[in-house]
């Protein structure tokens, strides 16, 4: 339990150096250190200030303002990023 302890505490320490972005980025896939450093998908919604909710599976979306949910895009994503993106920039190349 000691360890544990000490662990955390430095973790904390380290981790209240960072900005509140690149603390997100860096624990986005470990649920121990978010669990330690106390947070969780509200503070990433507040971060944002968007949010998504799938439709089918992990294809469509649609993406919300946090404060006043107003819908500000409907659409297909891939790889968490808009299709909507990837076709103009296509477009733009060419």
């Amino acid at each position: 339990m000691w360890k544990n302890l000490k662990a955390s505490y430095f973790l904390k320490t380290i981790f209240s150096h960072l900005n509140e972005g690149l603390k997100l980025k860096i624990i986005r896939y470990n649920k121990n250190l978010q669990n330690i450093l106390d947070k969780s998908l509200i503070n990433y919604k507040m971060f944002s200030e968007r949010y998504i909710i799938y439709e089918d599976g992990k294809r469509k979306g649609k993406e919300y303002l946090t404060f006043d949910d107003q819908l500000i895009y409907e659409g297909e994503y891939l790889n968490w990023k808009k299709m909507e993106r990837e076709k103009n920039m296509k477009a733009v190349v060419n």
